[in-house]
């Protein structure tokens, strides 16, 4: 594991390791808040696979998105729990009102669009990196 902050001016580092298992998940920043913030990725690994489907439309990832820096929220946080978030993003999209009961001011930003292939099977792989991560999963017009 990396334990030391990447350096910066563009530098890298590789870390090589052997997979023991396969499968979709996620890798994000053990500094402090850091993650919610926007630091993370989807992580796959590559296996065999006896799933039936056309597509594959690789990771979604579910997140969620506080209009207000989080660190200026911790102490609230650690005292209360998670706050309710502004916006929830689908691979890093959302819609957002400052006011949801006012329909005349608009929503800004756009909703996440995946296309899928009528009779096909796709495959997507879910990944939830929201701090607060207790909220439905839909596609509208699809039953899952």
């Amino acid at each position: 594991m990396i334990h030391s902050p990447v350096p910066g001016n563009n530098a890298t580092i590789t870390q090589t390791f052997v997979a023991t298992q396969y499968g979709h998940t996620w890798t994000h920043s053990h500094y402090s808040l850091q993650t919610w913030e926007g630091v993370y990725a989807p992580f796959i690994i590559h296996g065999p696979t006896t799933w039936d489907y056309d597509h594959d439309l690789g990771p979604v990832l579910l997140s969620d998105w506080l209009h207000t820096p989080v660190f200026s929220q911790f102490e609230l946080v650690e005292r209360t729990g998670s706050p309710d978030q502004d916006t929830i993003l689908i691979n890093g999209v959302g819609v957002y009102s400052a006011n949801v009961s006012d329909p005349s001011i608009p929503l800004t930003g756009s909703r996440a669009h995946i296309t899928f292939v009528p009779g096909k099977k796709h495959r997507l792989q879910l990944v939830c990196t929201a701090l607060d991560s207790h909220f439905a999963f839909s596609i509208d017009n699809h039953i899952m």
